[in-house]
């Protein structure tokens, strides 16, 4: 799985990329005592790990869970391609983005 880091508030997120999940950010945080797995609206996956935990152990979680993970991501997706049936399309994240970098210039 390819990956690069993000840098936000402080914090190296890393982002791997995988073929059946998607988007999969994972996110070292101080405060954070235990893994939470978050799936966003979008599909995308995100992993929240205590500081002292190594990314390659957020990554052996993921594929104890792998299962679950990819189930909740397929709802998620399946929700969103519903929402964006009967409303018509929604701003996406990607959207969102470019916007942003169009104002900023």
């Amino acid at each position: 799985m390819p990956f690069f880091d993000i840098y936000t508030r402080g914090m190296i997120q890393k982002v791997y990329e995988d073929e059946q999940l998607g988007k999969i950010i994972i996110r070292k945080n101080k405060r954070s005592k235990s893994i939470r797995i978050k799936i966003d609206g979008c599909g995308n996956v995100t992993i929240t790990i205590p500081s002292w935990m190594p990314y390659k152990g957020a990554m052996l979680y993921l594929s104890s869970k792998r299962n679950q993970v990819k189930e909740a991501v397929v709802r998620a997706q399946k929700r969103l391609s519903s929402v964006t049936e009967e409303s018509g399309p929604l701003i996406i994240e990607q959207q969102i983005e470019l916007w942003r970098k169009e104002a900023k210039e």
